[in-house]
């Protein structure tokens, strides 16, 4: 791993502990069942096309996810838009903002 990613992958690993209870191997084979990629490589690949926020974003992307997958297990409902808004702002994860350039692929 990139000497570089070690410090985002400790702030998704404390969300994951945080908000689930759960580690970042838990994750990985939730993601690669449900996709069949593997997360590292694909985090890699965002790291090094995009750089650290890019990836920063990737990764509070997935723990929204899997919150909103979370809640409609338990609900047995859908989440609106609203209401995944409203967790991603009272989740502590740190927001990033973009230039669309930024967003774009090189």
């Amino acid at each position: 791993m990139n000497p570089f990613m070690k410090p985002l992958y400790q702030e998704f690993e404390g969300h994951l502990y945080r908000l689930f209870n759960a580690t970042i191997d838990n994750v990985r084979d939730v993601h690669l069942d449900a996709t069949g990629k593997v997360l590292d490589e694909e985090f890699e690949t965002l790291f090094n096309k995009y750089g650290p926020r890019r990836l920063r974003q990737e990764m509070n992307w997935q723990v929204t996810m899997l919150a909103v997958i979370q809640r409609e297990r338990e609900t047995g409902e859908k989440m609106s838009l609203d209401d995944i808004g409203a967790f991603y702002w009272t989740s502590g994860l740190r927001q990033e903002e973009f230039e669309l350039h930024e967003m774009e692929d090189k």
